[in-house]
């Protein structure tokens, strides 16, 4: 089972728009990206600025140094007459900055990746023991309280043999489950997409 990197990439159309010229225009999950970014570096923008304080605080400080990178920049490579040009160059410096961001997500998401499946391999096993022993104490309890105990603890015993070979089956599956997810990520680490 090979894992494809570049799925993320993949266009996706979401809701159809309209047909020009025999092909449609829909809105896409790129083009969803595309908004998301544009409100987010709206919020960092606008939200930095709006208190324009003489000690700025830190979204008007990131604000100002991502300002003034980019006018440096414009400044000496097209001097002082591209400066008129700095609206549209600022404007594409913050977009595909944070459009980068989006990166930044996917690698802590395969950071977590074998943090999440352990906890839910532990949740899963402690689970099932909490139930073997549940029932089990049933047992126990029921058998200690004569003849008659000893006919109702037939019914939790059956149920201890039954989770128990349960128990093996999803014992069976975690562990599979576990070494098909190592060995993805093995492929991705040693076969990267890009």
């Amino acid at each position: 089972m090979q894992v494809d990197p570049i799925h993320q990439f993949e266009i996706k159309n979401f809701v159809p728009l309209f047909n020009l010229g025999g092909h449609e225009i829909s809105f896409t999950n790129s083009a969803l990206y595309m908004f998301i970014i544009v409100g987010l570096t709206s919020v960092l923008l606008i939200g930095g600025t709006m208190r324009r304080a003489v000690v700025p605080g830190r979204l008007q400080s990131i604000a100002e140094i991502c300002y003034e990178f980019v006018a440096n920049t414009v400044r000496s490579s097209a001097g002082t007459e591209g400066m008129k040009f700095f609206p549209f160059v600022f404007t594409l410096f913050m977009f595909v900055l944070a459009a980068n961001l989006i990166v930044a997500i996917e690698v802590l998401s395969f950071l977590s990746r074998p943090v999440s499946h352990s906890v839910r391999l532990f949740a899963n096993m402690l689970a099932g023991h909490i139930t073997l022993q549940v029932f089990a104490g049933f047992v126990i309890m029921l058998g200690s309280a004569g003849i008659l105990g000893i006919f109702g603890a037939t019914l939790p015993f059956i149920m201890v043999v039954l989770l128990f070979a349960l128990e093996l089956l999803v014992a069976f599956l975690q562990a599979y489950v576990f070494a098909i997810l190592t060995c993805i990520y093995l492929n991705d680490a040693i076969h990267p997409g890009h």
